[in-house]
Order: C-alpha cells, then sequence, then structure tokens
C-alpha cells in the first residue's frame, strides 16, 4: 500500500463515515493491513453518493465477501439503496450467494430483485440463487426470471418460480410456452393448474401436452380445469386414441354435472380401451335430450290415467243402471260381470 493509496482510503472511510463500523484506530489498522490490491482498486472505485440511511449498513463496504467480488461497487450501490429492510437482507443475501456470483446472470439478477415489487420478491431472489442449477446451459433463466419478477402477485410467482425450478419442464422443449401460459391466466385456480401440469412427467411426455395446455388456459369455470386437468395427466387416457376426442367434448359441454359425468367416462379404463367408447360419450352429452324426453313421458301419463279413469266411471255407471233393471237375486259370474260393465 502507497502513502498515496493510505490517503484515498481514509478519504473514502471519512466520506462513508466507516469510523462508525471501526469505531477504535486499531480496528482501521488491522482492516487496512488486510486489504488486497484489488480490493484496494475496488474500495476507490466507490463513487456512490453518501445517504444518511446507508448508515445501519455501512459495514458491507468493508467485508471480504464484497470486496472480493468483481460486481462489488453495483452489489454495493443495490443494497445500500434498498427502499425496504426486507429488499435490503434478499439483496444482501444474493450478493453474497456463490451460485448467483459465478453463473454469468449476477447483475442482472441484482438489478431485476432491485426494481421487483415486494410481492414477487422472495422468489426473485430464491430462483436468483438456485435457479442456474442446470448451469450457464440453461437458456431459459434470465426469461423465467423476468417473469417471475412481473407476476402480478405472489401465488402466481410462487408457481413460476416452481416451474422455473423444474428438471421436467426444464429438459421439455414446452418450458417457455408453459411459463407464458402460466403468466397470462386469467384466473387464480387456472395458474395454479397449469403450474402443476407444466412440471407433469406423465403430460410432458405426451403429444398432446401443448394442445391439453391450452384447453385449460381457455377453460372459464374451476370445474371444468380441474375436469379437463384430471384427464391430461391420466396415463392410460394419454396412450388412448381417443384422448383429444374425450378433451375436445369436456371442454365444450357447458354443463356441470355432464363435465363430470364425461370426465368420469374419459378416466374409466374399460371405456376407454372398448370401441364404443366414443358411443358412451356421445350419450351422455345426449343426456339432457333424454332428460327432456322422459320427463314429457311422466308428464303424458297422468293425462292418460285421466282418460282411462273416466272411460270405467262411465263403464260403472252403466252397470248399475242395467242393475236396477234386473229384479232377480242370483250369483253373478266372471262372464255376467264383463257383459253388464261391457269390459
Amino acid at each position: 500500500m502507497t502513502y498515496d493509496e493510505l490517503k484515498k482510503i481514509l478519504e473514502q472511510v471519512k466520506k462513508y463515515h466507516l469510523d462508525l463500523v471501526f469505531e477504535t484506530t486499531d480496528h482501521l489498522i488491522e482492516w487496512m493491513k488486510s486489504l488486497k490490491k484489488i480490493e484496494i482498486e475496488r474500495f476507490l472505485s466507490l463513487e456512490i453518493p453518501y445517504q444518511d440511511k446507508f448508515e445501519p449498513h455501512l459495514d458491507v463496504l468493508i467485508q471480504p465477501i464484497f470486496l472480493n467480488s468483481p460486481y462489488y461497487v453495483k452489489d454495493c450501490f443495490y443494497i445500500l439503496n434498498a427502499p425496504t429492510d426486507e429488499k435490503f437482507q434478499l439483496l444482501y443475501d444474493l450478493a453474497k450467494n456463490r451460485n448467483s456470483l459465478q453463473n454469468g446472470h449476477h447483475l442482472e439478477a441484482m438489478a431485476t430483485l432491485y426494481c421487483c415489487s415486494d410481492t414477487t420478491d422472495f422468489y426473485v431472489c430464491e430462483y436468483a440463487k438456485h435457479g442456474n442449477f442446470l448451469g450457464r446451459s440453461n437458456p431459459y433463466f434470465l426469461e423465467d426470471l423476468k417473469l417471475i419478477a412481473s407476476a402480478p402477485n405472489a401465488n402466481r410467482a410462487e408457481y413460476l418460480y416452481e416451474v422455473a425450478m423444474s428438471i421436467f419442464s426444464l429438459k421439455s422443449k414446452y418450458h417457455p410456452h408453459d411459463m407464458q401460459l402460466i403468466f397470462n391466466a386469467d384466473m387464480d385456480y387456472k395458474d395454479y393448474i397449469l403450474g402443476e401440469m407444466a412440471k407433469d412427467s406423465v403430460s410432458l411426455n405426451s403429444k398432446y401436452h401443448p394442445q391439453d395446455m391450452q384447453f385449460i388456459s381457455q377453460a372459464n369455470t374451476c370445474n371444468h380445469i380441474f375436469c379437463l386437468y384430471q384427464v391430461a395427466i391420466d396415463k392410460d387416457s394419454l396412450e388412448s386414441e381417443y384422448h383429444p376426442f374425450d378433451m375436445q367434448c369436456i371442454f365444450d359441454e357447458k354443463d356441470e354435472t355432464t363435465v363430470e359425468l364425461l370426465t368420469n367416462e374419459a378416466l374409466n379404463y374399460f371405456s376407454i380401451h372398448s370401441e364404443h367408447h366414443k358411443e358412451e360419450m356421445e350419450a351422455i352429452k345426449n343426456r339432457e335430450n333424454i332428460n327432456s324426453i322422459e320427463e314429457s313421458q311422466v308428464q303424458e301419463e297422468p293425462i292418460q290415467e285421466e282418460k282411462n279413469s273416466t272411460i270405467l266411471l262411465k263403464q260403472i255407471e252403466k252397470g248399475i243402471h242395467e242393475l236396477e233393471q234386473i229384479n232377480e237375486n242370483k250369483n253373478v259370474d266372471r262372464v255376467e260381470l264383463k257383459r253388464i260393465l261391457n269390459l
């Protein structure tokens, strides 16, 4: 350390009120003696205008873990300017994270975390620390980071984070499309189901995955969404030739009870292995027409009964009239009874 460097170091210590950190001369001297040349250069390159709000976190400027980082100046800027204590802690943790420092995207991650909302910052930080577990070969890292940071709420950020961390999703060709569908979901429950399906290895290994995700993304009720999801992740259904037909039937159906009946049939192992499966699905779809016919028949029956009772009443009255004309008091057999009533 030269005299010139010593002078500049002391000027920096004064500028940033680091006397509050060192407290004693011995402490300051020990710290200066421990500095390596690259650490001296980084410390002297600090040009952040001092603010009183820095005071609780000034030790960041002298910690070896930060001075050893090539991102020292930028990291110190983000950490010291954190708008809240919670954001400070997240930035502080990320600035020290070895994975982040080595993945080639540290500055982008720090900037994203610094700018994102309080509702998503936790998941941004977690992803920035762990999202490159595949190494630099993860081509989706920056795009996924941006989607997580821009999520409209904490739940959406969580679902995006989980898919962004899913090895099954990352190794599939559907990952970017699935992430976008989750991000754009127009219902809170829908984003959860899309997230679950985007991590499902059975669905991801099927050629129907993108089509099934699209069905769910366009469904309008929670019941519809859940029923479609059940069929979309069912291995037997996905291996059946009827899978696209069944998904379309469920998606198109408006009656919620019929949706559930169609789903049960689409999940029925024996039905989907039967050559009559389509007919059985069609019969369920037409259940409203069948019910209408049955209701109509039920309504007609009392009318028919009324007609029969009217005829019988007339026959009884006729029988009484005829018996009044007969004076004999003898037993009446079945044949005679039928004749009198004209049966």
